[in-house]
C-alpha cells in the first residue's frame, strides 16, 4: 500500500504479502510499539486496517485517514469486495482522492 507525501512522493505505507511478515515503510513513522500491536492483533485473514476497526491502536495518521476514508466513502456504500479494488478504483478516479470534508 503506497500513499503521497505532502511533497507528492510515492512512499510505502505498508506491505503483506501471504507468509511473510508485514513490512512498514521507513518513512510512514510508525513506532516499534505501534507496529508490534498491528502485528499481534492482525489475523492472518484480515487486513491491518481491518484491525483498526477493531483495536484502539495508535497509528500514523497517513494510516488513521486512510481508514477513516475508507469506512466513510467505501464501506457505507458496500460495492467494494477488497481493499485492491478500492485501491485501484482510487488510482483510476482523481474525484476519489479529494478530501470532502
Amino acid at each position: 500500500m503506497m500513499y503521497s507525501s505532502d511533497k507528492d512522493v510515492f512512499s510505502l505505507m505498508y506491505e503483506r504479502e501471504k507468509g511473510k511478515p508485514v513490512n512498514f515503510g521507513s518513512t510512514l513513522g510508525i513506532r516499534a510499539k505501534q507496529r508490534d500491536e498491528l502485528i499481534k492483533d492482525t489475523l492472518p485473514n484480515h487486513t491491518l486496517l481491518s484491525t483498526l476497526n477493531k483495536k484502539n491502536i495508535d497509528v500514523p495518521p497517513v494510516m488513521s485517514d486512510l481508514y477513516e476514508w475508507i469506512k466513510n466513502y467505501v464501506h457505507e456504500w458496500g460495492i467494494y469486495e477488497d481493499g485492491s479494488e478500492i485501491a485501484e478504483q482510487a488510482a483510476r478516479n482523481p474525484a476519489l482522492k479529494k478530501n470532502n470534508s
